[in-house]
């Protein structure tokens, strides 16, 4: 008759079972304190007459309870809002919340000499953002040469730039008189040469740039 084979067993370690107990009961406690406070989500971002909530975060609103691109600071001395996107900043003009659609415009073009501004690539990622539908193309005419065609059908300037910008609506009204949709520091407009052969602008919309968000 064969001899059972026996195991030899540690006694009970008792530190080894407190922390299974405090393993199985709280597991769930470092997701519970990782969470932002909801009561603190509740509160809206507030600047002179913009006000904020999601997806934005800032001021009053925790980073946790935007999205991490979308955070607004506050100039106190003037109720300006900014933010800063890709490395650029803008100013925030109004928000829309019954549209969901904000205007905004580059800080650097609002600020000094426009014409002395240095221009760099903005992208705008379409994660966050529609442009508007009434915005398409955008052409800028700069130091062009004279013997190539010349879509905008006005001279060119040497110095300086001028712009054409692709409206539905209000661009097919300028169009259809003679004129040219341009974009000239935040502001659409419309151009026309008047009687002395000069080019006249005037706005057509309100001025910044129109984005669904």
């Amino acid at each position: 008759m064969s001899s059972p084979i026996l195991f030899p067993f540690s006694k009970p370690n008792f530190r080894l079972i407190l922390l299974l107990f405090f393993l199985f009961y709280f597991h769930h406690l470092p997701c519970a304190l990782s969470q932002p406070d909801l009561k603190s989500c509740d509160q809206l971002f507030h600047c002179g007459n913009i006000s904020a909530g999601f997806p934005f975060w800032g001021e009053a609103r925790p980073k946790p309870c935007g999205h991490p691109s979308l955070g607004l600071q506050c100039d106190q001395n003037s109720d300006k809002t900014y933010f800063t996107f890709s490395g650029q900043m803008y100013r925030r003009l109004y928000m829309d919340n019954s549209t969901n659609t904000l205007g905004f415009a580059r800080q650097d073009f609002l600020v000094g000499s426009f014409c002395n501004s240095t221009f760099t690539g903005t992208t705008l990622t379409n994660e966050l953002f529609q442009l508007s539908p009434e915005y398409t193309t955008l052409f800028v005419y700069y130091l062009c040469e004279p013997h190539l065609p010349n879509p905008a059908n006005f001279k060119c300037p040497k110095i300086g730039f001028e712009v054409k910008l692709m409206i539905e609506g209000t661009c097919q009204e300028c169009k259809s008189t003679g004129g040219v949709c341009g974009y000239d520091v935040g502001i659409p407009v419309c151009c026309k040469r008047n009687s002395s052969s000069k080019i006249k602008c005037n706005q057509m919309l309100p001025s910044g740039m129109f984005l669904n968000y």
